[in-house]
């Protein structure tokens, strides 16, 4: 589902419907490098310091796309370290069904929701610290489809790619 680049060179890709992490090895091999349902239907990720972040979706959604879609918005977010493949669960709540995730070159973490169109700003430790409600924001109808965000930290900038109107809509955090 999301890709994230390691400091070695290594790609790490999650797979939602598997509860898994992939690695692309620099050497070019590929393979499943953790499989745990602690991952809760691993949807975003983001290599950061010592660990990946991971925006989850959920629990366990099932094997479909169908199935991820109607999942209850009980995403979270969860660290994995790189050293040992240890799994801690930071969000002490459900958040969304979450999708992109992106540092704030703070310690925290803008993390997208794909089914509210929300974006959440998230520490390190998993509290939540902000919710920015785009419709509102932008003022639409919906912003439903909320996609892998990227954060432009020189401008302070967010970028959010709507999958359902085909839009990439631009704001600011500053």
């Amino acid at each position: 589902n999301d890709p994230a680049l390691g400091p070695d060179g290594s790609v790490y890709v999650t797979d939602s419907l598997t509860d898994s992490l992939f690695k692309l090895a620099t050497d070019g091999t590929f393979g499943l490098w953790l499989k745990d349902e602690r991952l809760l239907s691993p949807n975003g990720a983001v290599v950061y310091g010592d660990s990946i972040y991971v925006a989850s979706w959920g629990t366990t959604v099932g094997t479909t796309v169908k199935s991820m879609l109607e999942a209850k918005p009980n995403g979270k977010l969860v660290r994995v370290k790189l050293s040992d493949k240890s799994i801690e669960v930071l969000s002490k709540g459900p958040v969304g069904n979450l999708d992109g995730i992106e540092p704030d070159g703070k310690g925290n973490f803008y993390i997208s929701d794909w089914v509210s169109g929300n974006i959440f700003l998230i520490s390190a430790a998993g509290s939540l610290l902000a919710k920015y409600e785009m419709a509102k924001i932008l003022g639409i109808k919906s912003t439903k489809g909320l996609a892998d965000i990227e954060y432009m930290e020189g401008k302070k900038e967010i970028w959010a790619p709507m999958m359902i109107d085909g839009k990439v809509l631009v704001f600011s955090v500053s």
